[in-house]
């Protein structure tokens, strides 16, 4: 197998030839992240495009590719102070429904997990919080994994579960999920959460940078507290505020209308946390359980 670290020198390199700008923003950040924890993450990330033979070069420009649909989401967003994008329908049709579309997409968010600070720094938060109260139970589910990696995690952290349950939209998310996850103790449902039922109650929900996705977040957060969890269980969501993406329906606006959102919701917070991408944009985590 190739080298994981040439292979991630060369994702550097090509951002650097092609945006060098945005490269200077990244490299800012790596000297805080050389450690242990980073590396181990790097091995999964990049060997999972190692196994499916995509190229280091074809990663970096997907990346370029949603970095320039970024800048261009949030020129509209400061000009308007609104998303571009303005249902979940809208959201289907241009981009979960297109493989083309969300080829690119997912590989260009899954290298995030390492290149954004507040990416990682949200990925590591929910680890060390896992460990420190074996948090997890028996039974989750995971909607939306994308990536997966938050179920990663549970996988190799918290040994006790029992099952892993995912559930997402999107046939492209569903499959690096399993490249990711596997299929030990782990069954997949391409559905939307809102037409998915079972008679099982869940010991821990995760709702991965999901809510925003939503013409109606507290509806559909409602509804998840209210049939898919246990009365002791735990959601572990995270919801980005003023991040414009070419996904992005509802607005949160700051961490207030966020916690505002998880009590509305039925749910009391037990921990928070706020990483910062930049002055405008922040990523919100929150562990919550029912009232």
């Amino acid at each position: 197998m190739e080298n994981v670290e040439k292979y991630f020198s060369r994702i550097l390199s090509e951002i650097k030839i092609y945006d060098p700008l945005h490269f200077k923003t990244l490299e800012e950040s790596f000297e805080k992240r050389k450690t242990r924890s980073f590396n181990h993450l790097k091995s999964i990330i990049c060997g999972y495009f190692i196994q499916q033979n995509i190229s280091a070069s074809h990663v970096a420009h997907d990346y370029l590719h949603m970095i320039r649909d970024m800048r261009r989401e949030y020129i509209y967003f400061i000009k308007s102070n609104e998303y571009s994008c303005k249902s979940q329908q809208e959201a289907f049709d241009r981009v979960y429904s297109d493989l083309m579309v969300m080829s690119y997409y997912m590989n260009a968010l899954m290298i995030s997990q390492l290149l954004w600070v507040h990416h990682y720094d949200m990925l590591m938060f929910f680890r060390e919080m896992t460990i420190l109260n074996g948090e997890g139970g028996e039974r989750i589910l995971d909607v939306g994994a994308g990536h997966g990696l938050f179920s990663k995690m549970i996988q190799e952290y918290i040994p006790k579960f029992k099952w892993i349950d995912v559930v997402d939209l999107s046939s492209e998310s569903l499959e690096m999920s399993k490249s990711i996850l596997g299929d030990k103790k782990m069954s997949y449902f391409q559905e939307d959460i809102m037409s998915y039922s079972t008679f099982v109650k869940y010991d821990m929900i995760i709702l991965g940078e999901i809510l925003e996705h939503f013409d109606m977040p507290l509806e559909v957060l409602r509804d998840i507290t209210n049939t898919l969890l246990c009365d002791d269980g735990v959601i572990w969501l995270t919801i980005p505020i003023n991040a414009p993406a070419i996904d992005h329906v509802s607005l949160f606006r700051s961490k207030e209308e966020v916690f505002e959102l998880v009590k509305k919701a039925g749910l009391e917070i037990v921990i928070s946390h706020v990483t910062e991408a930049n002055k405008l944009t922040h990523l919100i985590g929150v562990f919550c359980e029912k009232k």
